[in-house]
């Protein structure tokens, strides 16, 4: 059989389009696992690019938190020094201040109680308040009143009200801060 043959070339045009299918198989093939699409790599640099600018936007708020620091350091500071009491003076002071509170609202004050506990690494110590007065409501609304617009800093824990007798009895528990 030669080359010129009939036979001989319709088996080398089988062999040749076999080829070529199997040619184009693989460049199918490789074409897909290449990667993306370019659609899909159109959508990813829009999600990169998303990224990026949440990442500035919270670059910037944190630039600007860092820039603050010296102020709000300043401020906190200030608030220990003029607003917080002493712990030296700090239980003679909170006590007359709740008396004289009482005796402005026209209440019977009973004793104060002090419970403290050291905040480590803070420069202050908690101390827990707990006090009873009696009178009638309206001198009880005064109280609460003039408790909240004092000088020194106190945060209202709880408050339980009861009937004794004619007069109402108001249990506070309070918590201040002192500097150590």
């Amino acid at each position: 059989m030669t080359l010129t043959s009939k036979p001989m070339r319709r088996r080398l045009l089988w062999v040749l389009a076999g080829v070529l299918v199997i040619d184009a198989g693989l460049l199918y093939f490789n074409y897909r696992s290449t990667g993306p699409g370019p659609r899909a790599m159109r959508m990813r640099a829009e999600e990169l690019r998303q990224q990026h600018r949440v990442a500035g936007a919270e670059v910037k708020r944190v630039t600007a938190i860092r820039d603050q620091l010296p102020q709000v350091q300043k401020q906190c500071d200030r608030f220990y020094s003029e607003e917080l009491l002493d712990a030296g003076n700090g239980y003679s002071t909170v006590t007359s201040d709740l008396s004289r509170i009482a005796a402005k609202a026209g209440l019977r004050a009973s004793a104060v109680t002090f419970k403290q506990r050291e905040l480590e690494k803070r420069g202050v110590t908690e101390v827990d308040i707990t006090t009873a007065v009696e009178g009638d409501y309206a001198s009880l609304v005064r109280f609460i009143n003039e408790i909240e617009i004092s000088e020194n800093f106190y945060l209202l824990d709880s408050l339980m009200l009861t009937s004794a007798g004619g007069n109402l009895k108001l249990s506070l528990q309070m918590r201040t801060y002192f500097r150590s």
